[in-house]
């Protein structure tokens, strides 16, 4: 029965399970690790491609040390910072960019905070400079110490100068637009109906001319600067109303167009009072040198009483900026015309400050919403200069309208006892 059963390994030349599947097997295991590491170093080689092509295109900022510390001068993109007011903290400003709003890095800094640290450097820069003068204090010679002295003084002055001028700048640039403007229709409303109780229909105001000596003049200009006065001085040409609030300065006073009646005829230019110095011009209403009559009396003491009102606005602001009282020692006119606007703004806001709610105080029976018979015109930038200028010099029209108001004054007032 004995069955005979034999056994044997695989041969290693067997198809299956032999060795040459093995070795086919881990030949396409290698390629295929092959094929995944090229992969993986063209990924690497394109990744760093596009980063070098992006560090190509991107914009380098260059370092602005002014937008750290002090008044911004250029933002970090290359524009001209500005100045807006916060929502969050109202009435607070900060300097910001024109194009915050496209993602980019921009200035942004508060600015009393700027301010601040202008004024803090400047109070630096003048206490290294004082020790340094200080520091020189050793030498015995009289006149060496004296020359420290003025050198001190002299350093003190124009930190002193410059701040000045740092200060009336940005009340320039920040209040210009609000307190130098020109009237609107709505002011021209009041001022016209405050003209009409005190017996001069279609007056704005009264002009006058004020001088501001200038010590440091130069000498090629003296003779130009000094017309009759004998000292070169510069002259601040001004327009004020009943309150004092000054409303043109150094450059005249256009004249607005309004339609008014006088003494029963109609006129189309509002007027300013003056002095005789001015011409006789449509447009300036001077008084009566010497009066023939009553009503010519009348008429020359109410109009140098209503004029006073310029001549009390020149009074008031030189006393409370004696700058612009004493004689000015700078030599840049420019700078002596940024002293004064910053004084007359300044003047402005505190006249502002004085009165109600609104620009000015509110007029006793003068309400806005009900109609006025003055009809005001804003004059149009493009219309005919020779025309406008040919009415503003008409001499007849001034006489009519300067009779015209005598005969009104007298009218209104002259039933009176003191005339007034």
């Amino acid at each position: 029965m004995g069955l005979d059963y034999n056994y044997s390994q695989p041969s290693q030349d067997e198809t299956f399970g032999g060795a040459e599947t093995d070795s086919e097997y881990n030949e396409v295991e290698s390629l295929i690790q092959q094929d995944q590491a090229q992969l993986h170093e063209a990924l690497i080689h394109q990744q760093e491609a596009l980063i070098q092509q992006d560090q190509a295109h991107a914009f380098v900022y260059p370092p602005q040390p002014e937008v750290e510390f002090g008044f911004p001068q250029i933002c970090y993109c290359g524009s001209e910072p500005k100045i807006a007011r916060s929502s969050i903290e109202p009435g607070r400003r900060y300097y910001t960019c024109r194009n915050a709003n496209d993602g980019e890095c921009h200035v942004w800094k508060w600015w009393d905070e700027v301010v601040m640290e202008e004024m803090r450097a400047r109070d630096r820069h003048t206490l290294q400079l004082a020790e340094k003068v200080n520091s020189m204090t050793f030498f015995n010679d009289q006149a060496t110490e004296q020359k420290l002295v003025r050198l001190e003084n002299m350093v003190c002055e124009t930190t002193a100068r410059k701040c000045l001028h740092h200060f009336t700048n940005a009340i320039i640039h920040l209040f210009g637009d609000e307190y130098l403007r020109y009237p609107t229709p709505e002011d021209l409303q009041r001022l016209l109906y405050i003209g009409e109780q005190r017996g001069f229909p279609g007056m704005v105001g009264s002009i006058d001319c004020m001088h501001w000596e200038w010590k440091n003049c130069p000498a090629a200009w003296k003779e130009m600067y000094s017309q009759g006065t004998g000292k070169p001085t510069i002259v601040l040409e001004a327009v004020a109303d009943y309150d004092l609030w000054i409303w043109h300065a150094f450059f005249g006073a256009p004249a607005p167009h309004v339609n008014f009646y006088v003494n029963g005829h109609p006129y189309y230019l509002a007027y300013y009072l003056t002095d005789g110095i001015y011409p006789d011009w449509a447009t300036f209403i001077q008084s009566i040198h010497l009066p023939q009559s009553e009503k010519h009396s009348l008429f020359s003491k109410t109009q140098e009483a209503v004029r006073k009102d310029v001549e009390r606005a020149f009074g008031v602001l030189q006393a409370r900026f004696p700058v612009v009282r004493n004689p000015s020692n700078l030599w840049d006119k420019h700078k002596i015309g940024n002293i004064m606007r910053a004084c007359i703004i300044l003047h402005n806001m505190i006249v502002e400050d004085e009165r109600a709610e609104r620009t000015q105080y509110v007029v006793p029976g003068f309400d806005e919403s009900k109609e006025q018979k003055f009809s005001v015109n804003m004059l149009s930038p493009l219309g005919n200069t020779i025309d406008r200028r040919t009415n503003v010099r008409n001499r007849q029209a001034h006489r009519n309208l300067k009779n015209d108001l005598i005969e009104n004054k007298w009218t209104k007032f002259g039933h009176l006892s003191n005339n007034m």
